[in-house]
């Protein structure tokens, strides 16, 4: 019985991750098709990025308008990450994500891309 009740804890807590929403601003400049690859990206930093660690501080956007109606738009996205160093410190700092979503009639490119990630040094 103890060890249905544990195992029932457990599912609970892992049914409860972090949306996008409680990680980006509400009125973000970054497309909700784009925010859950941001996050998956700001995770590969290092085992002290946590989802709840995560919030958007910033998106900043660039329209690349090529020719005959064809528009590129480049976002970059400052996200703050809270940690503990040492277990017991807190800290802050930023991920900067770039990401784009390309006109759909570039064909050999994907609709929505991630660019480069910048990790803080710890």
């Amino acid at each position: 019985m103890k060890f249905m009740l544990l195992a029932l804890v457990f599912v609970s807590l892992a049914a409860q991750a972090v949306s996008p929403e409680q990680v980006f601003l509400r009125d973000s400049k970054l497309p909700k098709e784009l925010q859950k690859a941001v996050i998956d990206q700001a995770l590969t930093c290092g085992d002290y990025v946590a989802h709840w660690s995560l919030s958007e501080k910033a998106t900043a956007v660039r329209v690349d308008r090529i020719d005959q109606g064809i528009v590129d738009t480049y976002y970059t996205t400052e996200l703050t990450v809270l940690y503990y160093f040492d277990g017991t410190h807190p800290a802050t700092h930023s991920i900067y994500i770039e990401s784009a979503q390309i006109d759909v009639n570039n064909p050999p490119s994907a609709r929505w891309q991630i660019g480069d990630v910048s990790c803080p040094q710890l």
